[in-house]
């Protein structure tokens, strides 16, 4: 018998073991029978037909389901009484304490790369400083909205502002993509 007629013939039995352990443990039936025709692949080179009808060697080679879908459980967290999924969920929690403190970093170095003017610009926009009820119009946070405050708090100039701020752009456009990347 060929692959396609094997296949043919065992599609209501691979169906039927997915939709079952799908139930089962609540997962995705589309994950699981994507899984179970990985097993039906193997299953047809590790066929030796002395031994067993390929359905038994099918049916006995789909009891690997069960096996993974306790593991995708435990990496994914629901299958909490497992010994790993503590470790599992305190490695998850420190990876992303990790990201967050690089990202940090990074933009911390990133930050350090200014002029002590962008700071301060920077210093104004992250305060709320730059917020004036008064321009409604202008809608973005940008140099229109800062320039009243670093005129008023730092005696600034329109040139000057506008200035950094185009230092701030560039510098945006060089650090802070590759600091999301």
């Amino acid at each position: 018998m060929n692959q396609d007629q094997l296949l043919k013939q065992n599609e209501k039995l691979i169906y039927k073991q997915s939709w079952h352990y799908a139930r089962k443990y609540n997962m995705d039936f589309e994950d699981i029978k994507s899984e179970a025709f990985e097993i039906f692949c193997k299953a047809l080179d590790r066929f030796e037909e002395d031994r067993a009808s390929f359905t038994t060697h099918l049916y006995y080679r789909l009891r690997g389901l069960n096996d993974y879908c306790k593991k995708q459980n435990i990496i994914e967290g629901r299958y909490l009484d497992h010994p790993l999924s503590e470790k599992i969920a305190e490695t998850k929690q420190q990876v992303e304490i990790e990201d967050k403190i690089l990202e940090k970093t990074l933009f911390y170095e990133a930050v350090d790369l200014l002029s002590s003017g962008a700071k301060k610009v920077m210093e104004v926009i992250l305060n709320g400083e730059s917020y004036n009820p008064d321009l409604k119009r202008i809608k973005n946070i940008g140099k229109y909205r800062v320039a009243p405050v670093l005129r008023k708090k730092l005696g600034w100039t329109m040139q000057k502002t506008f200035e950094v701020w185009e230092e701030l752009q560039t510098w945006w456009a060089e650090n802070c993509n590759e600091i999301r990347n």
